[in-house]
């Protein structure tokens, strides 16, 4: 069975106990971003299915530090969750 390929996380907040305002938040790495000085363009659900496996890699790796920059504090390799968010 093929692995599925995601580019879509959903980071949530709480203090005590409550949803910070502003969240959740959702960042869809199909859309345009730019991370270290290289900008990735948007692409669409064809070109993202048929991406090579290297490419697909990299611009994950890209996203999670972009998103991470957005989130201060979030180290997305050592976050849990039980959730997949398609």
């Amino acid at each position: 069975m093929a692995k599925k390929r995601s580019l879509t996380l959903k980071v949530t907040k709480t203090l005590s106990g409550d949803m910070a305002e502003g969240y959740p938040r959702t960042y869809y790495g199909m859309q345009a971003f730019s991370y270290n000085g290289t900008d990735y363009p948007a692409i669409d659900a064809e070109t993202f299915s048929m991406m090579a496996v290297s490419l697909y890699q990299s611009r994950l790796s890209a996203f999670i530090a972009y998103v991470e920059l957005q989130e201060f504090g979030l180290n997305i390799s050592e976050v849990q969750t039980n959730e997949p968010y398609y």
